[in-house]
């Protein structure tokens, strides 16, 4: 879709929320709770870069992506009126379910990419994600189900990681590898 030739060749990055609902052991924030943007104000925004700067992909940096999923799917809604591509990051994988995933492809999304941070079940408990290993598989069959790109925000080095937890971490990768097909 990105060489359809009425696309507009260029990219800019906003934040549809600002500050997250979760509250990993890792994570040092500066905003507390969790607020939305206005989507009118959202909206003319859009429409003032993809006029003056020629966007035709919009990088989503929120923290927390789809936490109100209202309001992510009403974001999803203006993408496909402005007939932008896009893609999401910092997406908690309980915070999308398949018929999101398959709405946000339908709007335009290429991507999202969830802040899993480790493949070792331990390390997501000591971080206090409140998901399971499990979960994020679940996300990640859906968007490759749905052809959409996945990248993983990963990290190694958390109080209490040792060699068996980061061994952990690169046979889940592989794991996940495995099931996409890549060696």
């Amino acid at each position: 879709r990105s060489k359809e030739t009425d696309r507009k060749p260029n990219s800019a990055q906003i934040p549809t929320t600002k500050g997250c609902t979760a509250r990993c052991t890792f994570c040092q924030r500066s905003t507390k709770g969790y607020r939305l943007a206005n989507l009118s104000d959202l909206e003319r925004h859009l429409v003032e870069i993809i006029d003056k700067y020629d966007v035709g992909f919009i990088d989503v940096l929120d923290e927390n992506f789809g936490s109100r999923r209202d309001h992510a799917r009403a974001f999803a809604g203006l993408m496909k009126k402005y007939n932008l591509l896009w893609t999401a990051t910092g997406v908690r994988c309980t915070n999308v379910n398949r018929e999101d995933v398959e709405y946000f492809k339908q709007n335009g999304c290429c991507s999202l990419k969830f802040g899993v941070e480790s493949g070792s079940q331990t390390i997501l408990d000591i971080m206090e994600k409140n998901f399971t290993l499990e979960d994020v598989e679940n996300a990640l069959t859906v968007c490759w189900e749905n052809e959409m790109y996945s990248p993983l925000a990963m990290m190694v080095g958390m109080p209490g990681e040792g060699i068996d937890t980061i061994i952990e971490t690169g046979q889940w990768i592989g794991k996940m590898a495995y099931k996409l097909g890549i060696e």
